[in-house]
């Protein structure tokens, strides 16, 4: 049916969906369906998902995988720098260095610590906490080990307190929480 609405169209039609990386088996195989015939249709299907944390095996990747080139465009959104968070923070109680550093630039972030006055706002933490959840257990233990370390912390020091195995330092890299800085860890 929703392929028949979009052949019939007369005018152009742009069909938005946010947190790809959210959906559901169901969802997946529309986006597929849709995607595969996009030459047929007056249609542009804009996608948004996160990256990190998309691993060979996310469902969504199958689908990313077999868009047609011809009628596909990737952009990857690089973060916000600190000018444009000091732009977004002027008139607010937060210092944009601050916000810049907490967030590393993520929009998302950057608008919910923007939001409010001072602390960590809910939302912030409901996303780290369902990002964590996601991960295997030994993964998120060595994620958890890292966030109470300000800035980064040397593996070699990670290694005398935790031990982590290689399986779930590649779990939590790949997640996008723990960035790697050389010698160091660091958690996002």
């Amino acid at each position: 049916e929703l392929l028949r609405h979009f052949r019939e169209l007369r005018a152009p039609a742009l069909l938005v969906v946010e947190d790809v990386h959210w959906a559901d088996t169901g969802s997946l195989e529309l986006l597929h369906y849709l995607g595969r015939r996009m030459r047929e249709l007056r249609l542009m299907l804009l996608l948004t998902y996160r990256h990190a944390g998309l691993d060979a095996e996310h469902p969504l990747q199958r689908v990313l995988g077999e868009l047609p080139p011809a009628t596909t465009l990737r952009l990857q959104l690089a973060p916000l720098s600190l000018q444009a968070v000091a732009r977004l923070a002027r008139g607010r109680s937060r210092s944009a260095e601050a916000v810049f550093a907490s967030s590393g630039g993520n929009p998302f972030y950057v608008s919910e610590l923007l939001a409010v006055p001072e602390g960590l706002p809910q939302s912030v933490r409901d996303a780290v906490l369902a990002d964590l959840a996601r991960l295997p257990a030994a993964a998120r233990a060595l994620a958890q080990w890292v966030s109470l370390f300000p800035g980064r912390v040397e593996r070699v020091l990670l290694a005398a307190l935790l031990a982590p195995d290689a399986a779930a330092l590649d779990a939590a890299l790949a997640s996008g929480l723990l960035v790697a800085d050389g010698a160091a860890l660091a958690f996002r």
